[in-house]
């Protein structure tokens, strides 16, 4: 049986697009598949943000010449080799390979850079961009850079390597808006956000194109730890942005009941209740979103809290 489990990379933590980056679990066997974009690879019961990279003979990934996207997906075995840091085996597979090595994508895009940076893979990252020339800021079919998808899941020395090496775009910007700062924040590890955080090009308070700030990509994550490193780099915690979604309405949609009870309730929290009463730009509550999104249990609680804490002034 096959000891890894392999989940997509996506998500997001704007609900408007949620559609658009909404990926498939896939299961890795033995055999060819498909896959729907660069994997996070972990081990049963592992922690996902320290996985290795994933051995060669437990996936295979279709890849094509990208210059020519309506080409047939082929198991050369490329993207394989990078993902699980294989520099050897890329490097013979390049020799051979009937297109170069620098345009080598998955179906959606992804060059062979975005799998090795999601795995931490720097043996083959090394090969790809020093050698094999790949794009540093090359983007995906929704934007995404390589270094991006280091900082979702917290690839530090990959991320490291890509911005004072490779001289990686730091503000880079995908699609909708979103930055490497905003991932490095979605995936919440600390020496990661650091990296990024103290790159001189790198601005903290930059929004996307929905006008969500790094609040909002830390409470859909659903991680205290993380709203608190936020506010001590002097972030505000209580920014809305157009479509009336606070850091208490991303962790509601979530349903993200211990980061809810810190945003609205604890000493040393923001304080952010008065989120509870607002509406958003189709008059929902947060207890609302919960409820529409799949978390009746944390509607409910939300619904009661407004009226324990007082904050119902808005509410009707």
């Amino acid at each position: 049986m096959n000891r890894f489990r392999c989940q997509a990379l996506g998500g997001t933590p704007e609900e408007e697009i949620k559609n658009l980056l909404l990926f498939r679990l896939s299961t890795c066997v033995k055999s060819v598949v498909a896959m729907p974009a660069p994997l996070r690879v972990r081990e049963r019961g592992g922690n996902s943000t320290a996985a290795a990279a994933v051995p060669a003979d437990d996936v295979a990934i279709l890849e094509r010449d990208g210059r020519t996207p309506a080409a047939p997906l082929r198991p050369t075995g490329f993207l394989s080799a990078c993902a699980a840091d294989d520099a050897e085996s890329a490097q013979r597979l390049a020799a051979g390979a009937a297109w170069m090595p620098a345009h080598a994508a998955d179906k959606h895009g992804s060059t062979a850079l975005m799998w090795a940076a999601s795995h931490g893979a720097l043996a083959a990252m090394r090969f790809l961009v020093e050698e094999a020339r790949v794009g540093v800021d090359a983007r995906n079919k929704m934007g995404r850079t390589a270094l991006m998808w280091a900082c979702k899941y917290g690839r530090l020395e990959a991320a490291s390597y890509l911005l004072h090496e490779a001289g990686a775009d730091a503000m880079a910007r995908m699609r909708d808006g979103s930055t490497a700062f905003d991932w490095a924040v979605f995936g919440g590890h600390r020496p990661t956000m650091d990296l990024v955080a103290d790159h001189p090009s790198v601005d903290l308070t930059a929004l996307n194109r929905f006008g969500c700030a790094a609040v909002q990509w830390a409470a859909a994550a659903g991680s205290v730890d993380t709203c608190r490193w936020l506010r001590a780099r002097g972030l505000e915690l209580g920014h809305v942005n157009p479509a009336g979604h606070g850091a208490v309405g991303k962790a509601a949609w979530q349903g993200h009941r211990e980061l809810l009870s810190w945003l609205v309730a604890a000493d040393d929290g923001p304080q952010l209740a008065a989120q509870l009463a607002a509406r958003d730009a189709k008059g929902r509550l947060p207890s609302e979103l919960a409820r529409d999104n799949g978390h009746p249990e944390v509607g409910a609680w939300l619904e009661a809290l407004v009226g324990e804490l007082g904050c119902d002034g808005g509410v009707r």
